[in-house]
């Protein structure tokens, strides 16, 4: 038989450690489909596209997109993390120099469906888009 204050110990430490478990073990995963470029631009681009996940490279791609056109770099992402947040860097540059970047860490239910870059007037923008 084990003596009450073992089993109060054991009991204690499971609700302890329930904070450190919220928000990080919700389902489904998603799964990010890697990175769309879309060209509002009324000039042709050459886009290149990086997306980091946890310090690897997982897409470093250099794009053509026409004019009101939409590239994409189909590639599976590594979901959120599953007890600790995991980091995403993407960034975009241009032809001409112009750059942006975007950075979040995601864990659990929290995500994102891909990496969405938009040019428009020579500029250039990166978000983690929801398709929801």
């Amino acid at each position: 038989m084990v003596p009450s204050s073992r089993r109060r110990l054991l009991r204690l430490s499971g609700v302890a450690a329930l904070p450190l478990l919220a928000g990080c073990t919700d389902t489904p995963f998603e799964q990010p489909r890697g990175a769309q470029v879309v060209n509002d631009d009324d000039t042709d681009h050459e886009v290149t596209v990086t997306v980091v996940v946890d310090g690897d490279t997982k897409i470093d791609e250099r794009l053509d997109v026409a004019a009101g056109e939409t590239a994409t770099v189909d590639r599976q992402l590594p979901g959120p993390g599953l007890l600790f947040a995991r980091q995403f860097e993407a960034g975009a540059r241009l032809e001409n120099g112009e750059t942006a970047s975007a950075s979040a860490g995601f864990c659990g239910s929290d995500g994102f469906d891909e990496v969405e870059v938009y040019v428009d007037d020579g500029s250039v923008s990166v978000e983690f888009a929801d398709g929801v």
